[in-house]
């Protein structure tokens, strides 16, 4: 970057940082606030093109929040309590590692489904044919085969190599996730987004679905697994678009509301609702909720396509 441009951002920096200063935040959003700029202006790789223009931005939103417009204040609010903490400063390490797990290669999908597959409920849509003799049972059947020989973990090498077919498992049940040491945790989750979200918006159902093919036989094996994880992935977007806030970072805001410093602030109005719509949750997957809260919190409209179908 040529020296006169250098210089155009960083004066760019000072002059968001001056701004900042005059909203008087209270000094943990004051802080986190400023280390966004620095990280995110000051010290861009960026083109000064666009680092000037997200400038310009993130400058817009300190302008409307001084002008009292409740909106942007919130916008500031989700950077510094949400958007500069990484999941395990906000949530129980379970949920940080759901959340913050890479799964973009083969084998990290294969971790990734191994580990928390176990919190879905494995429903095949089969079974609602109960009533039509030998159906349910030939697509057991077809399943443990088609199972069993897609995966070779009771084959040698050797026995591959000649040909033998592995042995074949026992007929398997359809399975169930309470055994997972996850399930209990993410069932009470769900509870809780259940209970206090309006509208009984919740987490997505802790289930997959298997719908059997043409001729009602099982689908194939990598089919299935692909559903499973596009059902994980579901739940860890949910909670991705609609973060918690740490139990700390609660509890500060609370105390910052009942200040008297706060009883003519400019941005009193963001505060206490992004306070009543925030949430942290503990160990056991409950909620934590803020003191202030007295209503229901709304369901983002962009967590309604989840429920569309």
């Amino acid at each position: 970057m040529e020296l006169s441009k250098k210089r155009v951002v960083l004066d760019f920096h000072r002059r968001l940082g001056r701004r900042l200063r005059t909203l008087q935040l209270d000094s943990i959003t004051d802080k986190r606030l400023r280390q966004y700029i620095n990280k995110k202006f000051e010290k861009s790789s960026k083109s000064p093109k666009k680092s000037l223009k997200e400038g310009h931005e993130f400058y817009q939103l300190l302008v409307d929040s001084s002008r009292s417009q409740f909106k942007a204040g919130i916008q500031l609010f989700q950077i510094a309590y949400c958007r500069t903490v990484p999941p395990h400063k906000r949530v129980p390490d379970w949920l940080a590692e759901f959340l913050s797990t890479k799964v973009v290669t083969r084998d990290q999908k294969e971790q990734f489904k191994a580990k928390y597959e176990g919190i879905l409920v494995h429903n095949h849509e089969i079974n609602n044919f109960k009533n039509v003799k030998g159906l349910v049972e030939k697509y057991d059947k077809t399943m443990a085969q088609s199972d069993t020989e897609s995966s070779p973990s009771n084959h040698s090498i050797l026995d591959i190599l000649k040909g033998k077919k592995p042995k074949s498992n026992p007929v398997q049940k359809p399975r169930t996730a309470f055994n997972s040491p996850y399930y209990a945790r993410f069932d009470r989750l769900r509870s809780s987004f259940r209970r206090y979200i309006d509208h009984d918006w919740s987490l997505p159902q802790l289930n997959v679905r298997f719908p059997p093919n043409s001729v009602g036989l099982p689908r194939n094996p990598n089919v299935r697994q692909n559903l499973v994880l596009k059902k994980l992935l579901q739940l860890r977007r949910f909670i991705q678009e609609y973060p918690p806030i740490a139990k700390g970072d609660m509890d500060h805001l609370d105390n910052v509301i009942r200040s008297p410093s706060m009883d003519n602030h400019a941005l009193r109005p963001a505060y206490e609702r992004f306070l009543r719509d925030s949430y942290a949750i503990n160990d056991d997957g409950s909620f934590k909720l803020s003191r202030t809260r007295s209503v229901g919190i709304p369901a983002p409209q962009e967590l309604f396509k989840y429920y569309a179908k």
